[in-house]
C-alpha cells in the first residue's frame, strides 16, 4: 500500500486532518495551531474530503495556478495569523489516480502555547479552544523544552570544548615524542675505567665516529659506527690525539706526539696506511680541520711561539710547508672551516685567564674579528652546511653545546649540562659530542636541531630527559 493510501485509511484522528480545500482558511489557521501545540505534530491532507474521498486540487489550482503557489499561501498563512510565528511545516505532494493531494506535515513547535486569536487543541479528529489548564500545561512544557535545549547548547559547547582540548593534549602528545625519539642523543660508546677519550670526529655521513683513547699503557685510534661496533685500526705507545674525517671520508688525519715533536699524519681507511704530512717541533699540536675541498688541513701548533701561545696554520695534505693564518697574541686553537672554504672559526683567548671566545678570519679577505656572543666562555666551533656555528659555550655554570647564528647573533641551547667539544657531519644532519662527567665518560651522537626547533618547548623535553639520564650516572 502506498504512503497516501495507508493515511486515507487510517482515516482523521488526533494526527491526520482531511480538508477538501484551501477555501477554509479559518479552520486551516486552528488545525496548524492545534497541531503545533500537540508534542507529536500531525499530518494535514489538502484535497481529501472528511469521508477519505480524494477530491483533489481542482478548485484550488483554479485559483493558485500552481502548487507551489498553493504552498506558499499555506506557508504565509502560518507566518503571518499564527503567534509566534515559529511553525515549522514540510510539504509533499502526491498523485492519487487522477487527483492530486498536497501532504503538508507540521512539526511540533518549539515555543507552544500556539495561537490564533486563542488557543487550539486537538480533541480526536477535531479542534477545540485550549482550557486554561491545557495552557498551563503547554506554558509549563514550553519552559522545559527550553531549558532542555539550553542544556543541550551547553552539552555541545562543553563537547567542542573537550574535543578541542582532546585533540590539543593528543597533538602535544604526539609532537613531544616525535621530537623526543627524533632528536634524543644515544650513547655510541662508553670508555673503560681509567681511560681517557679525545674529542671526537664525525664521518661526512654521520655513520662513523672517530676519537683517541688513552690508557696507561698508550693510546688507540678508534672508529664506532651506529650500531655500537669498535675498531681501532691504530694503536701506539706514543700520543695520539685530534682526528678528523676527510669530506669524502676516506681519510683520517691525526697527531701524534714523541717527546718535543709532533706530526700530522694522514691514515687511508682503505688500505690501512699512512703517510706523514708535517713533522713540527713543537709540543702542542692539534685541532685538525680538514678544508671542505679535501685539498689541505688547518691545525694549531706551538712551533713558532713556544710557551707563549698557539697560532692557527694551514699545510696541504701532501705536505710542504705550514702557512701560518692566525698569528693573534694569546692562544688560538681549534680551527674549523666555513662551508665555501673562504674563512675560519677558531678558539681565541687572550691571556691564561681570560674568557675564551670564538673569532673569525677569512685569509686575504678579511682580518680576524671575535663574535660577539655575550657572557660566558665558547670554544670548539664546527661550521654546519647553513653557516651556523656549533660550539661549546659555559655561560652559566655548566658547560653544554649551543648553535649560533653568526649573522643574527641568536643562540639556541642544545644541551647544557656538561657536554663538550661538538662535531657536526659534512651533511649537517648529525652532531657528536663527548660527555666526560658520564661515569665512564662517553661518546654521543644526535640529530642536529635547527634553531626553530631549539626555541620551541616540546625540545625542552628532550633536554630534561638527557640531564635526568646522565645525572643518574
Amino acid at each position: 500500500m502506498k504512503p497516501l493510501e495507508a493515511l486515507i485509511a487510517r482515516g482523521e484522528g488526533e494526527g491526520l486532518e482531511f480538508i477538501p480545500a484551501l477555501t477554509r482558511r479559518t479552520y486551516l489557521k486552528q488545525v496548524l495551531v492545534a497541531f503545533s501545540n500537540r508534542p507529536e505534530g500531525g499530518i494535514i491532507l489538502v484535497g481529501v474530503a472528511d469521508d477519505g474521498r480524494v477530491v483533489g486540487l481542482r478548485r484550488d489550482l483554479r485559483r493558485y495556478r500552481t502548487p507551489q503557489a498553493m504552498m506558499d499561501a499555506v506557508s504565509a498563512l502560518a507566518r503571518d495569523a499564527i503567534s509566534p510565528p515559529s511553525v515549522d511545516l514540510e510539504f509533499a505532494l502526491h498523485s492519487h489516480g487522477p487527483h492530486l493531494v498536497l501532504q503538508i506535515t507540521v512539526h511540533p513547535g518549539p515555543q507552544p502555547p500556539y495561537r490564533s486569536g486563542e488557543v487550539y487543541v486537538r480533541d480526536g479528529p477535531h479542534v477545540r479552544p485550549a482550557t486554561p489548564e491545557e495552557v498551563a500545561t503547554l506554558t509549563v512544557r514550553a519552559c522545559r523544552m527550553r531549558r532542555r535545549a539550553r542544556w543541550r547548547r551547553w552539552i555541545d559547547l562543553g563537547q567542542g570544548t573537550l574535543l578541542v582540548c582532546a585533540l590539543a593534549v593528543l597533538t602535544a602528545i604526539l609532537v613531544t615524542s616525535w621530537t623526543f625519539f627524533r632528536y634524543h642523543p644515544d650513547a655510541l660508546y662508553r670508555a673503560p675505567p681509567d681511560a681517557w677519550l679525545s674529542a671526537p670526529a664525525v664521518s661526512p655521513d654521520g655513520r662513523q665516529v672517530a676519537f683517541v683513547q688513552a690508557q696507561d699503557d698508550g693510546s688507540r685510534l678508534c672508529l664506532v659506527d651506529t650500531s655500537g661496533a669498535l675498531s681501532c685500526p691504530l694503536s701506539s705507545t706514543l700520543s695520539l690525539s685530534t682526528p678528523a674525517f676527510s669530506p669524502d671520508g676516506r681519510f683520517l688525519a691525526y697527531a701524534v706526539r714523541e717527546e718535543d715533536r709532533t706530526s700530522i699524519r694522514v691514515l687511508d681507511l682503505g688500505t690501512g696506511r699512512s703517510h706523514l704530512v708535517a713533522d713540527l717541533p713543537a709540543s702542542d699540536v692539534g685541532g685538525l680541520a680538514f678544508s671542505p675541498d679535501g685539498a689541505t688541513l688547518a691545525f694549531h701548533s706551538d712551533h713558532e711561539n713556544p710557551g707563549q701561545g698557539r697560532w692557527i696554520y694551514q699545510i696541504p695534505l701532501t705536505g710542504g710547508t705550514p702557512q701560518r693564518l692566525v698569528a693573534l697574541p694569546g692562544d688560538n686553537t681549534l680551527p674549523a672551516y666555513s662551508p665555501d672554504g673562504v674563512c675560519l672559526a677558531f678558539t681565541h683567548r687572550e691571556e691564561p685567564r681570560a674568557r675564551e671566545q670564538i673569532w673569525t678570519v677569512c685569509p686575504g679577505k678579511q682580518e680576524a674579528a671575535p663574535l660577539v656572543l655575550g657572557p660566558g666562555h665558547y670554544r670548539k666551533p664546527a661550521f654546519t652546511p647553513q653557516g651556523d656555528l656549533v660550539c661549546a659555550a659555559s655561560r652559566y655554570i655548566w658547560w653544554g653545546i649551543y648553535r649560533i647564528d653568526p649573522e643574527t647573533g641568536k643562540v639556541g641551547v642544545i644541551l647544557r649540562k656538561g657536554q663538550r667539544d661538538p662535531a657536526v657531519s659534512a651533511d649537517g644532519r648529525w652532531l657528536v659530542f663527548l660527555s666526560p662527567d658520564d661515569e665512564p665518560p662517553a661518546i654521543y651522537r644526535m640529530r642536529l636541531p635547527g634553531l626553530w626547533t631549539l626555541r620551541h618547548w616540546p625540545y625542552r623535553w628532550v633536554q630534561l630527559a638527557f640531564e635526568a639520564a646522565t645525572s643518574q650516572r
